[in-house]
C-alpha cells in the first residue's frame, strides 16, 4: 500500500512505518535497536538487549521483582555478616573494618545503588500497568482517572494472568 492510499483511506501517514514498510496497529512503535515494530512497545531494555512489549512485559516485571528480591537478600546477608563477625563496640574502629572487609562494603554499596534504581523502575512500571497503559504511550491525565482499587485490580490481574483490564485498555487513546 502506498502512502497516498493510506491518506485516502484515512489511516494516516504517521501509522506507516518506513523501516518495516507496514501499517502499524494502534500503540505500536518501531524499535531502532531491534529494527522491528513492536505492539504495545514499552521500552528497549539494554540490560536484556531486548524490547519489552506486549508478549514479554509481564515476564519483564516478574524478572525485575526477582532481581530486587535477590539484591535485598544480598544486602541483608552483608549486614548480618558484618554484625556477626564484628563486635558492636569495634564499629568505632571503622578503618580496620574497612580495610579487612572492603570487598563486602563495596559490593553492598553497588548493590544498594542498583536496588534503588530498580525499585524506581518497578514503581514506574507498576504505575503505568495499573492504569492499563504502557510507558511509551502513557497519558498523565490517566493518573487521576482511576481509583486505587481499580489500579490494584488491574495490576494484580496483569501480574497473575498477563491480561490487561479490558475496560482500562479500551480507554487508551489510539496513538500513532
Amino acid at each position: 500500500m502506498r502512502i497516498a492510499e493510506l491518506v485516502e483511506e484515512e489511516l494516516g501517514v504517521s501509522r506507516f512505518c518506513i523501516e518495516c514498510e507496514v501499517i502499524q496497529p494502534p500503540r505500536t512503535k518501531h524499535c531502532k535497536l531491534c529494527n522491528v515494530c513492536m505492539i504495545e512497545y514499552d521500552h528497549h531494555c539494554l540490560f536484556l538487549m531486548n524490547c519489552v512489549a506486549r508478549n514479554n512485559h509481564r515476564i519483564f516485571l516478574l524478572f525485575l521483582m526477582e532481581v530486587i528480591v535477590a539484591q535485598l537478600l544480598f544486602l541483608l546477608s552483608a549486614v548480618s555478616y558484618m554484625l556477626a563477625k564484628y563486635d558492636p563496640n569495634l564499629w568505632a574502629k571503622r578503618s580496620s573494618i574497612m580495610e579487612s572487609e572492603s570487598w563486602v562494603l563495596v559490593l553492598a554499596l553497588m548493590n544498594l545503588a542498583s536496588f534503588v534504581g530498580e525499585c524506581w523502575l518497578l514503581r514506574e512500571q507498576f504505575a503505568v500497568v495499573s492504569m492499563g497503559s504502557i510507558f511509551t504511550f502513557q497519558d498523565p491525565a490517566d493518573d487521576k482517572m482511576y481509583t486505587w482499587k481499580q489500579r490494584w485490580r488491574t495490576l494484580l490481574t496483569f501480574l497473575f494472568t498477563g491480561r490487561r483490564s479490558r475496560r482500562l485498555q479500551d480507554n487508551l487513546p489510539n496513538v500513532l
